[in-house]
């Protein structure tokens, strides 16, 4: 067709789509399909005409139309923060790995300068604020600086400062990541000399409980900023295939939109410096109830975002079979296997549904332990007929104890239902474990799983006061009723006589296994709390730092948390138990591998993935 004819055919069309008010999503797609068919036949027959260019234009215009139409669906600004900033934490996580690193570090430089040199604090922290720091420690109020100013201007000026060490974290990553570097280092050498000045005064548990009530966010969000100075830095060092222009453009975009989305957590901990921090006199457990919800919000925000993420599928014959009989060698061979082989993902859960519940009850625990060590040392207040009773009145009675063990206990539960509901979850979509289907199985469970386990308690009890005998062995039979009460969907009636049919003929079998695995887990929680010991030998032979609070309080804090991961160990292996006891009772594993004899292998998740 001569280009006369073809612009004589479209020309009423054209104009018409020129002058069109595009507001029907469907018209304007068909508009444009018929533009762009238009536009190629044209590039083909007519590639230097001035119509070619004239449709180019027109098909650009209908173009731009479709996405300008097109919204962002929902909340921005939670869009931002569910999405978009997780992607970039999980994108650059060298980077903010990096930066914590070299903050980590500096704060390192500052403590040993700082015990090696007296004037070190005042050259780092400045004479005036460490000799009004001495006077109101006399004064009986250490913390007293935080109280002096306005709480209104000190919110202001500590937010504007915090914000703008921020934006020079991020921006002076385009000295090649040296500027970035330098401010790290600098606020990390900052923290360290001032921790290290209390602890030289005494009072690091004191100072610990009051700044960083706002320091966790506050520290945590310098840190952050360093990381996307870095990825400013690292684009003109490493540009890899983009040219260093386009890659400074990308990592410019992206380290601001993380700079900036630190603005709210700035904003939070101005606040909390200016009208939360300043009363000191608040209880410990406040104090520690605002710190940890800072840290789990920051750990929050860092690395749970994979639930965003689909598992990669790919083929793997490596799909471990649960359903067999196995003797003790192969079930604690499985069980080391299967914890290594799905350790990263397991982790994870881990640390987002266990351990913020299990560091509470850890740091309540050592608090407790502490003050027990303490008195076993003879500084006793309370006069009894023997220190066994003294101390059975003192751990009945201690709200530290109390808090700690129920914390401890729910901890367990939550550990079991974690990594039960995640056998369960690979089990039955073949390898494929989505972080949410576990979580919604541990929220679904947790309930009935919670008050059955007074059940089974008050039968163990009861065969235990009747006779020990019966206790003994209901504490073996009954130690798998959590995963016969998910597995099987049971009443607490129907789950204790499912344990008590599964064990029947197999008891000391199931006896030998829980030994041999809790001596195992017991060998190595000795090894993680080696930290206590040395503490406490430190203690007896009077050696400096000993007496040191928060020292002994953080190593038996690690130490109860630890303890608590190390059931792992025991949940597996007794699933592998009870799948092995109902293959002897049941053969439910080798009913169904002979129905899937010939059938090839189905894409399963790798948990690397997650």
């Amino acid at each position: 067709m001569r280009e006369a004819a073809f612009i004589k055919q479209n020309a009423a069309k054209w104009k018409l789509f020129e002058n069109q008010d595009f507001r029907d999503p469907d018209l304007l797609a068909d508009r444009f399909i018929q533009l762009t068919d238009d536009l190629s036949y044209a590039r083909t027959f007519y590639p230097n005409s001035d119509n070619t260019a004239y449709l180019n234009a027109l098909a650009a215009k209908v173009h731009q139309a479709i996405y300008k139409n097109n919204r962002t669906p929902g909340n921005r600004f939670v869009q931002f923060w569910h999405y978009e900033l997780p992607l970039l934490f999980r994108q650059y996580q060298k980077q903010l790995l990096f930066a914590f690193i070299i903050f980590s570090a500096g704060a390192a430089i500052g403590v040993l300068s700082a015990a090696f040199d007296d004037t070190f604090v005042r050259l780092i922290l400045g004479d005036g604020y460490v000799n009004q720091t001495i006077a109101n420690i006399q004064k009986g109020d250490p913390m007293a600086i935080y109280k002096q100013d306005g709480q209104t201007e000190m919110f202001l000026e500590i937010t504007l400062n915090n914000i703008r060490v921020s934006f020079f974290a991020f921006i002076y990553g385009v000295f090649l990541s040296v500027g970035t570097f330098w401010i790290l280092l600098r606020n990390g050498i900052m923290l360290g000399a001032f921790q290290y000045f209390f602890y030289k005064q005494g009072l690091l548990l004191p100072s610990v409980l009051t700044v960083w009530i706002h320091g966790t966010l506050e520290i945590s969000a310098i840190v952050i900023a360093g990381c996307a100075g870095f990825i400013l830095g690292n684009s003109i060092l490493f540009p890899k295939t983009y040219s260093r222009l386009d890659s400074f453009k990308i990592a410019a975009r992206q380290g601001l939109k993380i700079t900036v989305g630190l603005v709210p957590v700035f904003i939070v901990a101005g606040f909390l410096e200016s009208f939360v921090t300043r009363h000191t006199e608040m209880p410990m457990a406040l104090s520690l109830f605002i710190i940890l919800t800072s840290l789990f919000f920051i750990l929050f925000i860092l690395s749970i975002t994979r639930r965003h993420f689909t598992p990669k599928i790919r083929m793997t014959s490596n799909l471990l079979n649960f359903r067999e009989e196995r003797d003790l060698s192969q079930k604690i061979n499985a069980t080391f296997g299967f914890i290594k082989q799905h350790f990263k993902p397991l982790f994870r859960l881990l640390l987002f549904i266990v351990l913020p519940l299990a560091l509470v009850g850890g740091l309540f625990l050592g608090i407790y332990q502490r003050r027990a060590l303490t008195l076993n040392r003879g500084e006793r207040d309370i006069e009894y007929g023997t220190y066994a009773e003294y101390e059975f009145y003192k751990q009945i009675s201690s709200f530290n104890y109390l808090i700690g063990v129920f914390c401890a206990y729910v901890s367990f539960l939550l550990l079991s239902l974690v990594l039960y509901s995640y056998i369960l979850e690979y089990m039955d979509n073949q390898g494929q474990v989505l972080p949410g289907t576990v979580w919604y199985r541990v929220k679904q469970n947790f309930m009935r799983v919670f008050f059955s386990s007074f059940g089974i308690f008050l039968l163990w009890a009861l065969g235990s006061v009747l006779l020990i005998v019966p206790g003994i062995y209901l504490a073996v039979a009954l130690s798998f009723y959590l995963m016969v009460m998910l597995r099987e969907d049971l009443g607490f009636v129907e789950t204790v006589e499912r344990c008590l049919y599964l064990i029947k003929g197999n008891w000391w079998s199931t006896l030998g296994m829980l030994l041999i695995i809790s001596l195992i887990q017991a060998l190595m929680a000795l090894v993680l709390g080696f930290p206590v010991w040395v503490l406490q030998i430190m203690q007896v032979l009077d050696l400096p730092g000993a007496d040191n609070d928060f020292l002994m309080i953080s190593a038996n804090t690690l130490s109860s948390v630890l303890s608590i991961f190390m059931y792992v160990i025991i949940i597996v292996a007794l699933a592998f138990q009870y799948f092995h006891l109902v293959e002897i009772k049941d053969g439910i594993g080798l009913l169904e591998q002979a129905e899937l004899i010939g059938s090839r292998h189905t894409p399963v998740a790798d948990e690397e993935d997650f």
